[in-house]
């Protein structure tokens, strides 16, 4: 099925739709009229300079990339303990 944007809001829609069911607006179907071209622009507001990482939850939380580098640097430190006091109870089995 081919869509085509609203005129009005630009949303997709159906191209045998006779409204829009964003804003409501009619949809004028002329006798040997095509549909309308597709055209697939992002939104006025798009800025890949202001891009960034999202860990979202389900709960709504939002997890930054910061809090990721920061988990892993925690986890490698607990990491690196856990094998100190590993290697510690191994050497005072054989002495």
């Amino acid at each position: 099925m081919s869509s085509v944007r609203c005129q009005t809001c630009s949303t997709l829609r159906p191209a045998n739709a006779t409204y829009c069911a964003k804003c409501g607006s009619p949809f004028q179907t002329g006798v040997g009229r095509g549909p309308d071209p597709v055209i697939d622009l992002p939104p006025p507001d798009f800025d890949t300079a202001r891009m960034s990482v999202d860990f979202s939850v389900w709960s709504g939380l939002k997890f930054g990339v910061g809090f990721a580098i920061g988990a892993s640097l925690v986890g490698l430190v607990l990491f690196v303990v856990g094998l100190v006091l590993l290697s510690t109870a191994v050497a005072e089995l054989f002495r």
